[in-house]
């Protein structure tokens, strides 16, 4: 039996809704591990770094990763991890608000850069701006996933 002209339509709609959902969703935690990659410390890699990555020492700066879902905290770092993104973002909807964020005092020196008391310049990290300037691929990655 043929569907009507209206009901194809309104399955091509709901099809297209949950894509992207899908499409959001997963753009969102994939970013979100981008963010926490983690990097031993300069300490630990005889003075080197790579920009993008989270420099893990004692482990403070990658457990101060939270996650909000519409302004509810939804998951923690923890154990020099960040937090289960897929879990925490669990109840993240189309529309919907995610917050990724480092509580640690030092999480924005560090990501920035800054000068020492002594002057010295110290580069930032750049972990969370490396991330999103990837926000477009990750996004058109994921929807490939539902071409037809």
């Amino acid at each position: 039996m043929t569907q009507t002209f209206a009901a194809q339509i309104r399955n091509w709609t709901e099809k297209t809704k949950h894509d992207a959902e899908f499409i959001f969703k997963g753009s969102v935690e994939d970013i979100s591990e981008l963010m926490a990659r983690r990097q031993a410390s300069v300490q630990d890699t005889g003075g080197t770094f790579q920009v993008g990555y989270v420099p893990v020492l004692s482990g403070e700066l990658i457990n101060s990763v939270e996650v909000s879902v519409d302004g509810t905290i939804t998951g923690q770092g923890a154990n020099k991890a960040p937090p289960d993104f897929v879990a925490s973002l669990a109840g993240l909807e189309l529309g919907g608000v995610a917050e990724i964020y480092f509580t640690a005092a030092h999480a924005r020196p560090l990501h920035y850069g800054f000068t020492t008391t002594s002057g010295a310049q110290v580069p930032g990290r750049l972990w969370v701006t490396t991330a999103i300037q990837q926000w477009d691929t990750i996004v058109q990655m994921n929807a490939k996933l539902f071409e037809d």
